[in-house]
Formats: structure tokens, C-alpha cells, sequence
């Protein structure tokens, strides 16, 4: 699937979702506010991340998994990548 402009400006509607953007801080505020959050998005999640969301609720148990060395070094690349912090696996704490 490509992102392109019409993906993100197509938009999803999420009120009445018990959505903590919307719902939640109406019920706070009231109609009158618009919720400006970057954190909570409002387009859906792209397809691969809701087929991989898919496959593991399929697995008939919902336990804790193991950290292995390949989840570490993924989040040493991707502080790397994103924002040029040399992060090592000693610096890490996993937690579920």
C-alpha cells in the first residue's frame, strides 16, 4: 500500500469509539474542543501491521513472550536509524 496524500486526508471517524481523543476529552471538555493530538492518528493502521495483529491474536494463548538478541538489536538500529543514539544492549530494559 503507498501513503500517499489521499490516505492521510481520507481521515477515520472515531467518535463514539470510546476513543480517548474524541470521547474522552469531550466527556471532559464538551463538544467545543478540538483534540489536536500527534500521539492518537486518525487514519487506520497500515495493512501490514493489521495482518501481523491478526496472525498473533490467532495463537490460542495470550502469555508473555521471550526478549531474544534479534528484539534488542532492533531497538539499538532503530535509536541508531531514527535519532543517532548509539544505544547497547546493556542500556536496555525490556519489559512486557
Amino acid at each position: 500500500m503507498k501513503f500517499n496524500q489521499e490516505f492521510f486526508d481520507e481521515g477515520l471517524y472515531r467518535v463514539g469509539t470510546r476513543c480517548e481523543k474524541w470521547d474522552g476529552c469531550r466527556s471532559e471538555h464538551g463538544d467545543n474542543v478540538i483534540p489536536l493530538w500527534v500521539a492518537d492518528m486518525d487514519f487506520p493502521s497500515p495493512p501490514e501491521v493489521q495482518q501481523a495483529i491478526l496472525a498473533r491474536a490467532a495463537h490460542p494463548t495470550y502469555g508473555y513472550t521471550a526478549v531474544e538478541d534479534d528484539d534488542y538489536q532492533a531497538l539499538c538500529d532503530f535509536w541508531q536509524r531514527r535519532h543517532g543514539l548509539s544505544v547497547t544492549r546493556e542500556d536496555v530494559m525490556m519489559l512486557p
